[in-house]
């Protein structure tokens, strides 16, 4: 039996399942990357886990976490440690979600062999997936995005390796697994069973096979959604009610517009939501690494229409058109790109890409050519795999600093500023990043948009304003936590200097950008400057 495992670790698949495995650690390790988002949900998996129910504030039943794997693993996780160490859990977390990842991989791997019939193809696959920054990061920071990566290669090995007619119950397992990761999961599934209707050969079986995975995925789903319903009044997460807040008085024209302009930026090579699917973390928002935003913006576009092209299997057309499909999403109902949805699309593209090279490589017209131009698949793997190191390791860089400057030095430091000099815990922060603040304040947050804060999404509903004055004269928090910028602090004192003056004071500065200052090289350079300085302001009792 010891042999037999000894043999199976040295297997292709299971090594390279190793290795990216390893690699997310070692991210993980020089970076010490923990997400602001992770706090947020962590709150409430630590109220679980102490004994104080699923909530974010004590006695308050509100839906604030959008994954309800990536709040019940961490709850468990500190629970099964008996609550020791944030950090430790952190760290656990980390472990499940590089696992989860160099699973991904491994699968990839072993599908490959079924697949390419070459190994550039394989490494395009397989490397630009365990090298991509925002994979590699969102499986260490305490996101849940590893498990999406994991339900999409399981959705790819169950239709290579089994028939249709043995695919119900599978399907509904990753329709489920998708479901519990996001809220926008049934949308992956959405997209892969239409492909598989547009794409795959058998379909006699289809209907029957889809039909039972969809049954079992609402059935492994079906004890969430009642519990959530009966818990908190509602299986939406409230952080989707907040944001929905933004888009909910806009008509049909506002998405068609959205639409219209999507295909036009495909069409003209225009900025698009295929910039963020190469690129590392919120660098489209934040115009960082202009030449990488050009190279997503080929890679993406060709991506997206591979499914197109008859000549590319059917795992390849299916993997094209559901990442077309979810870049559109992206493109036409998100107001903002969040960089946590993107490496699901990401790992859809470099599928599509891969086949797309496989293809190119079997044809005979390619082998017909000249040796120069044979040899450009090779050139072009090397190319993406360099590109994507040189993300990783530009990331790894950016992110070291910003947890040392900015999250922990910032971020963190406030909270336990807040936690320190408030007179009770009922006290209230309006500010924008919940997450760290948050956390370590143990305050109740009036936070925008409202992801924990009910009186937040009301608020912004009766005055139907975004504004940040109207909602603290409405909501008269006891504390403000704002950058010192036109969009905030110094817009509200523009407007009405006299109310803040009557009714608050400030208490202290947070400042990083000496720090920021002395960093030479700075590509996310927006990324650091956006919350290099915070404002505490009290109000005056």
């Amino acid at each position: 039996m010891t042999r037999r495992f000894s043999d199976r670790l040295k297997e292709p698949h299971v090594l390279v399942g190793i290795a990216v495995f390893a690699f997310t650690l070692l991210f993980a390790l020089y970076t010490r990357h923990a997400w602001e988002d992770w706090y947020i949900t962590f709150r409430p998996a630590k109220n679980l886990a102490t004994g104080h129910g699923l909530v974010y504030n004590e006695g308050e039943r509100v839906h604030t976490f959008t994954s309800v794997i990536g709040t019940l693993l961490p709850a468990l996780l500190s629970f099964l440690t008996f609550n020791v160490s944030d950090d430790l859990t952190l760290w656990l977390f980390r472990i499940c979600c590089a696992a989860a990842l160099g699973v991904s991989a491994g699968l990839l791997a072993r599908l490959s062999r079924k697949w390419f019939a070459g190994l550039v193809p394989a490494v395009l696959l397989v490397g630009g997936l365990g090298l991509d920054a925002k994979a590699v990061d969102f499986s260490i920071n305490g996101m849940e995005t590893p498990f999406t990566l994991l339900a999409l290669s399981l959705f790819l090995h169950f239709v290579t390796v089994h028939s249709p007619r043995d695919l119900g119950v599978r399907l509904g397992v990753v329709w489920a697994l998708l479901q519990y990761t996001r809220p926008d999961g049934f949308l992956y599934a959405l997209l892969l069973m239409a492909g598989m209707f547009f794409f795959l050969p058998e379909r006699k079986e289809l209907p029957r096979a889809l039909a039972i995975s969809c049954a079992t995925g609402a059935l492994l789903f079906a004890p969430w959604f009642l519990f959530a319903t009966w818990y908190y009044g509602s299986a939406v997460p409230h952080s989707l009610v907040a944001k929905r807040v933004w888009t909910e008085h806009e008509g049909i024209t506002y998405y068609f517009d959205h639409a219209v302009s999507f295909v036009r930026s495909l069409l003209l090579f225009q900025s698009s939501a295929a910039d963020a699917v190469f690129t590392p973390p919120y660098a489209p928002n934040f115009r960082s690494l202009p030449p990488a935003l050009i190279v997503s913006r080929i890679l993406g576009t060709f991506a997206a229409c591979v499914w197109i092209s008859p000549k590319v299997p059917a795992a390849g057309r299916m993997a094209s058109f559901a990442f077309l499909g979810y870049l559109s999403y992206l493109a036409i109902f998100t107001p903002l790109i969040y960089p946590w949805y993107v490496p699901g699309a990401t790992l859809l593209a470099l599928v599509s890409l891969a086949f797309a090279v496989d293809a190119a490589v079997r044809s005979p017209a390619f082998q017909a050519q000249s040796s120069f131009l044979r040899n450009f698949p090779k050139a072009f793997t090397a190319f993406i795999l360099l590109y994507a190191l040189f993300q990783t390791a530009v990331s790894a860089d950016q992110f070291r600093f910003a947890q040392k400057a900015i999250e922990d030095g910032q971020r963190r430091r406030i909270g336990e500023w807040l936690k320190a000099n408030s007179a009770s815990p009922r006290e209230t922060v309006f500010l924008e990043c919940a997450g760290y603040i948050g956390f370590y304040s143990g305050l109740k947050l009036y936070d925008y948009p409202g992801m924990t804060s009910p009186e937040t999404v009301a608020a912004r509903r009766t005055l139907n304003s975004e504004d940040f004055l109207p909602l603290v004269r409405r909501l008269r928090p006891d504390w403000l936590v704002l950058r010192p910028e036109e969009g905030e602090l110094a817009g509200m004192w523009q407007r009405d200097s006299m109310f803040l003056k009557e009714n608050y004071r400030v208490m202290m500065t947070f400042d990083a950008t000496a720090a920021i200052r002395e960093k030479s090289f700075k590509p996310f350079g927006r990324y650091f400057t956006h919350d290099s300085r915070f404002v505490v302001v009290r109000r005056i009792l």
